[in-house]
């Protein structure tokens, strides 16, 4: 080739091939991976942390569990390393920009296991001074409504007590409710603990609240159909 002798190379398929890569820069592109690759204990702090910088960058912002195995396969690890790239992945802005968004749950499973352990109220406006409170048990679904002329607490607790309290005694652990003024009160609080229950306000749009008033607003509306 070129009117010099080329060394024939037989690969495991029998297919004969020749090596295009020029020997002085592939020993080079070598020499550099394992100076990068191997680690030296006895280097410094700084030294450390350019050379973990450059390798994460090199592979790609690559996870810092990904760069510990595979610099533990290279035998180069110590107490110190690990601290260096766990905190050079947890301040890389470009992990943070295009790193995947954590899964957020839509609904949460029920924290009742038995009837009558918590209840879930909630007010719906039909109407001006036209309401219909709703109470469901979060276990059987079981639930009962009253309408209501007045959006006030001691209404809200005078029907609670008429609905489901005389009828099914008290919840054993509790009320989840909205944030509403109605509910979130201290006439309402006052019963709670004359009954021996919690009153739990849930936080607008968390888990809970989307399936605690997700359950109450379906019912409401197959028993207004």
């Amino acid at each position: 080739m070129f009117g010099q002798l080329v060394d024939v190379n037989l690969t495991s398929s029998g297919h004969y091939c020749i090596n295009i890569k020029d020997k002085q820069f592939t020993n080079r592109n070598k020499n550099e991976s394992e100076e990068v690759l191997i680690i030296d204990t006895k280097l410094s702090f700084k030294k450390k942390k350019e050379i973990l910088l450059k390798l994460h960058k090199q592979f790609g912002h690559a996870s810092s569990d990904k760069l510990l195995s595979l610099l533990q396969s290279a035998g180069s690890v110590d107490s110190e390393t690990k601290t260096i790239l766990k905190d050079i992945c947890t301040k890389c802005l470009i992990c943070h920009k295009f790193k995947h968004p954590k899964a957020k749950p839509v609904v949460a499973f029920s924290h009742a296991n038995d009837f009558n352990q918590i209840v879930a109220m909630d007010l719906h406006e039909i109407d001006h001074n036209f309401y219909y409170l709703h109470v469901i048990d979060l276990f059987s679904r079981l639930s009962a409504a009253a309408i209501i002329r007045r959006k006030d607490s001691k209404v809200i607790v005078d029907k609670f007590m008429q609905i489901w309290v005389g009828v099914y005694g008290a919840p054993e652990v509790g009320v989840y409710t909205d944030n509403g003024g109605e509910f979130n009160s201290q006439i309402f609080r006052d019963m709670a603990e004359n009954l021996n229950m919690s009153v739990k306000t849930t936080a607008g749009y968390s888990p809970l609240v989307q399936w605690c008033s997700g359950k109450t607003q379906r019912n409401a509306y197959r028993n207004n159909q």
